[in-house]
C-alpha cells in the first residue's frame, strides 16, 4: 500500500476529522444550550477550519507564503482546544475568560520553545520531521506536567480524560516520527491513527464526555476550588 497517497488523500485529511465534527455537532445540538455548548461548537468548528486549510482540499496555493502562518496558527489553536478546557474545568478558573488568560500563553510555551531550539541548532532540524518530533515531545512534557499539577482526572474527570487522551496521541505522532526518521516507511499509516485522534475523535469525545455539566456561569459547581 502506498502510505503517502493515503496520507495525502482528502478522505484522510479532512475527511476523518470532518466525520468527527459532524458526530460531535450533532450530540451538541440534543444538548441544552449553555455558555459550554458554545464553546464546544466554536472548537468543532476551529477543528473543521483547520482540516480544511491544511489539509488536500486547502483554498491556499501550496506555493502561497500565506502556507507556513496559517499552518503555525492551527497548530497553536488546535492545542488551545484542550488546554481551555483544562483550565476551565479543572483548575477552578471562575469563567472562560480566565480560563482563556492562563490557556493562551499554555498553548504559546511549546512553539517559543521550539522556535528558539531550531534557531540554536539550525542544522540539527534541517529534516523538517525532527522539528514534528521535537514539537510532539516537548508537548508530551506540558501534557504531562499539567496532568500532575492540575489533577484533572481526579477534580474534573471529562476534562481528565480529554487531557490523557491528548498525551496518548503526541506520544504515538512522537513514536510514528522515530520510526520514520530511522526509515522505518510504514510508520506513516500508523500515524494516521493519532491525526484520526486528534481532528475527528477529539471534537467528538469533548462532546460526549461534557455534555452532561451543568451550564453553569461559575465552575464552582462542577469543580470546587482547591482548598488553600
Amino acid at each position: 500500500m502506498n502510505w503517502q497517497n493515503l496520507y495525502d488523500s482528502g478522505w484522510h485529511h479532512p475527511g476523518v476529522a470532518w466525520l468527527g465534527v459532524a458526530a460531535s455537532v450533532a450530540v451538541l445540538l440534543r444538548t441544552p444550550a449553555s455558555s459550554l455548548r458554545t464553546v464546544l461548537l466554536g472548537l468543532s468548528a476551529l477543528t473543521a477550519a483547520d482540516a480544511l486549510f491544511t489539509g488536500a482540499l486547502s483554498p491556499l496555493p501550496k506555493d502561497s507564503w500565506l502556507v507556513t502562518p496559517v499552518s503555525i496558527f492551527f497548530v497553536i489553536a488546535g492545542d488551545l482546544r484542550l488546554l481551555v478546557l483544562v483550565e476551565r474545568f479543572s483548575a477552578g478558573h471562575s469563567s472562560w475568560r480566565r480560563a482563556l488568560l492562563v490557556a493562551v500563553p499554555l498553548a504559546f510555551v511549546v512553539p517559543l520553545l521550539q522556535g528558539v531550539s531550531t534557531r540554536v541548532w539550525p542544522d540539527a532540524f534541517a529534516e523538517q520531521r525532527r522539528i514534528f518530533l521535537v514539537y510532539e515531545v516537548l508537548m508530551v512534557v506540558l501534557l504531562g506536567a499539567l496532568l500532575a499539577l492540575r489533577q484533572p482526572l481526579a477534580r474534573h474527570p471529562p476534562a481528565g480524560r480529554l487531557l490523557v487522551l491528548f498525551l496518548v496521541q503526541y506520544v504515538l505522532w512522537a513514536s510514528c516520527d522515530v520510526l520514520l526518521l530511522s526509515g522505518s516507511a510504514w510508520a506513516l499509516g500508523l500515524r494516521l491513527l493519532p491525526n484520526a485522534l486528534y481532528y475527528g475523535v477529539f471534537p467528538l469525545a469533548a462532546a460526549w464526555w461534557l455534555r452532561t455539566d451543568a451550564p453553569v456561569t461559575d465552575v464552582a459547581s462542577v469543580s470546587p476550588e482547591p482548598a488553600a
